[in-house]
């Protein structure tokens, strides 16, 4: 790649009305953002592309670009398959929600946080308005609103991702003892790593939360000088004084007045879509004050900007709750105040690890955040590592753990990658390999093969990353939505569905209303005895429910078949074998249609009516 376009600073100055020194700079060679132009001046958009390197080196913007189209392309994908839900929060707590605010869910089916004033409405009054705008354009199935729901989603996620890549320019800088290939690997860790594009498909707080976040840190990456980073200036994008009038400014310096007002906005926005990223908001503010010393007044525009989006997420809880509260202290009170968070499971501080393992793709979960904290120590003063230790500690202090909590944190994990393996000196590996070689021969007998085999390790990881990639953008979060989606079109004008299994609709006393068919009958039944007694008394087929796809009980089997199921059936010599009984095990929610012999010459003439009436 071509060496980057540096411009020094002169080092003469005059002072302005109030007193302030303001640099003479010269004119720069290369038009910058900050150069007047005959018609006015650059906006920011273009202070944000030259800062990120893409108006003076043609071959980063050329690699960049390419990024950036294949992992909007990974992120369409994930958001049309990916449907579904990874963990119940992300629909009980917002969609049933605003499902509720839609008129399609009584409050007694919502969870507890809705008794208790302390989840956020923002985030489900966004939907609400979307929702109702589809449903006037003539949208009417749920399914293709929550396909709405994961692009809005996948479109911020991809935003951040971006955002990020661009600030890899200045994260990995190009100066004597730093070559450019560590910012390559960064944005091809950020295109190709295996959760981005599933994770910014989920309509949950945490994703878009995160998302958010770091679009917002990735304007104040790109914003900030060089100098902020531990890189010597190349344009003082922030001037000493802020009171100045315009005309005092040097030629083709702009007033920074509206970026922190937008970046603050983002702040409250992160802050009020899932109230613990906000541990991350204040982590990124005391970066701005203790370590890139920036001018207090534009810290207190940032904050002023965050607090418009709390305003909105006040009126937006007085919506949704229908009184006057502030959610954000009835969380607190709650789960700190009365300690209701250690109602659950609580866990050592080492659990994440374990779930890290266990819950993600492993191994590639595990070593991932194992490079959190060693790119954390080795970058101590770093905007990235300020801003997300806060977080990492409080929930490594909460005993409740969950692997979704640092969801906010793994949209830069790419990133804090490279960061914990590049050698801030040398940039390169070298330091590593002299390290191997160095070993005493009792602890390594063998060099060659070691470095070898870390050849081969490292291979099979890239492998195992393009295969994670591949499952988690094309497969769905959560099997059973597609049982839902068919239940839902079998039979608009609703049928009598018989279930034994008390999860259909029902997951721990919250109700899934939001894909359930509207005119659909359900009949609880505590045996399957029941079933077989009303299927002799009736003259229709009866429809049943299982949640796998085979039927326990043997005077019930005979008389059903499977109509459709979540999952495609087992061939019939893997059902027969049944290794390990793994083919009975398995949960697959599964529709049967179930008839006795004397039913099938009427059932035939009704699927005839039906199968006409369908197609006139």
């Amino acid at each position: 790649m071509t060496e980057d376009i540096s411009n020094k600073t002169s080092n003469t100055s005059k002072p302005n009305a109030t007193g302030h020194e303001i640099p003479d700079l010269p004119p720069l060679d290369e038009p910058s953002p900050l150069q007047r132009r005959e018609k006015g001046r650059e906006t920011f958009i273009s202070t944000l592309l030259w800062n990120s390197g893409l108006r003076q080196n043609a071959d980063w913007a050329r690699f960049v670009l390419q990024c950036v189209v294949l992992t909007f392309i990974f992120h369409l994908i994930a958001a049309v398959r990916s449907s579904g839900f990874y963990h119940a929060d992300e629909h009980f707590q917002i969609i049933e929600f605003m499902n509720y605010k839609l008129g399609r869910s009584p409050a007694t089916d919502l969870p507890l946080e809705y008794g208790q004033l302390m989840r956020p409405w923002l985030l489900s009054a966004i939907f609400a308005g979307l929702t109702t705008i589809w449903r006037a354009l003539g949208v009417s199935s749920p399914f293709d609103w929550a396909l709405g729901y994961r692009l809005c989603c996948a479109g911020v996620g991809f935003l951040s991702t971006v955002g990020l890549m661009l600030s890899c320019y200045r994260w990995f800088p190009t100066q004597e003892g730093r070559p450019v290939q560590w910012r390559t690997y960064a944005v091809l860790a950020l295109t190709l790593i295996w959760y981005l594009p599933a994770l910014h498909a989920r309509h949950s707080s945490e994703n878009v939360s995160g998302s958010v976040f770091f679009i917002a840190l990735s304007i104040l990456a790109l914003y900030l000088p060089s100098r902020s980073f531990g890189a010597e200036s190349e344009l003082p994008l922030f001037l000493p004084s802020t009171e100045a009038d315009p005309g005092e400014y040097p030629k083709g310096y702009a007033r920074p007045y509206s970026v922190p007002y937008t970046i603050g906005l983002l702040f409250g926005l992160a802050f009020e879509f899932r109230y613990q990223t906000g541990f991350m908001v204040l982590g990124a503010l005391l970066w701005l004050g203790l370590i890139a010393r920036i001018p207090f007044g534009f810290i207190l525009r940032v904050v002023g900007g965050a607090l418009i989006p709390i305003a909105l997420g006040t009126l937006a809880d007085r919506w949704g709750y229908g009184q006057w509260t502030f959610a954000p202290w009835n969380y607190v009170k709650y789960n700190l105040v009365q300690n209701h968070v250690s109602d659950s499971d609580v866990t050592p501080w080492w659990d994440y690890l374990r779930r890290a393992l266990t819950e993600s793709w492993p191994p590639l979960g595990l070593l991932l955040l194992l490079t959190f904290p060693l790119a954390w120590f080795r970058n101590p003063k770093h905007l990235l590592s300020w801003s997300m230790v806060p977080l990492f500690l409080i929930h490594e202090i909460i005993g409740h753990k969950e692997l979704r909590f640092l969801f906010p944190l793994i949209h830069a994990g790419p990133v804090l990658l490279l960061m914990s393996i590049q050698n801030l000196k040398e940039g390169t590996l070298k330091s590593w390999k002299k390290f191997m070689q160095h070993l005493p021969r009792s602890i390594l007998p063998w060099p060659a093969f070691a470095r070898k085999m870390g050849r081969w390790l490292a291979g099979a990881t890239v492998a195992m990353n393009g295969l994670a990639l591949v499952f988690t953008t094309v497969l769905p979060a959560w099997n059973p939505i597609y049982f839902y989606e068919q239940l839902y079109h079998f039979n608009p004008d609703g049928f009598q569905l018989y279930a034994k299994d008390t999860t259909l609709f029902d997951f721990g006393g919250a109700k899934m209303n939001f894909y359930k068919p509207p005119h659909l009958a359900l009949v609880q039944v505590n045996e399957y005895t029941e079933v077989v007694q009303a299927l002799k008394g009736s003259h229709r087929p009866i429809w049943l429910f299982t949640p796998r796809l085979e039927i326990i009980d043997k005077e019930l089997r005979p008389h059903c078949q499977v109509e459709f199921s979540a999952l495609p059936a087992w061939p019939a010599w893997l059902e027969r074998l049944n290794p390990l009984g793994i083919t009975s095990r398995v949960t697959n929610w599964t529709l049967h249609r179930c008839e006795t012999p004397e039913m099938l010459p009427q059932a035939f003439y009704l699927d005839c009516v039906r199968s006409i009436s369908f197609k006139s």
